[in-house]
């Protein structure tokens, strides 16, 4: 299945934007509990997916970033990706979960930009 989403949507010469989309496919491809859903996780697996998103966990875009780990959320519903994905890609995704300071400051950040955007408006 060499057409796939899955083999031509990660090129490293794609924009970020194309890599956001195409990860965000992945994600929505595999969140559910259908079995084609099922059938996605396994093949994704099975094509040497999961290191492209491990790797994509420390791109400088927090939206590949954020993507990815919601993406291998999804994948981890089938044992076997849960099994590689904790052996081998605990260490990025633990490492990019916010610490309690770092959401504090964000959420300051965020609530100045909505009062000065009333303020305007």
């Amino acid at each position: 299945m060499e057409n796939s989403i899955f083999s031509f949507s990660f090129n490293s010469n794609i924009f970020s934007i194309r890599e956001s989309a195409s990860i965000g496919i992945v994600q929505n491809l595999t969140a559910d509990h259908f079995v084609s859903s099922a059938y996605l996780r396994a093949h994704f697996r099975k094509e040497k997916g999961l290191p492209i998103l491990v790797e994509k966990i420390v791109d400088n875009s927090p939206t590949i970033s954020h993507t990815s780990i919601i993406a291998l959320r999804n994948l981890a519903v089938d044992l076997k990706n849960k099994e590689l994905i904790g052996k081998y890609g605990m260490r990025e995704v633990s490492a990019h979960i916010p610490d309690a300071k770092q959401v504090k400051i964000i959420k300051i950040r965020i609530l100045r930009k909505n009062q000065k955007f009333q303020k305007k408006n």
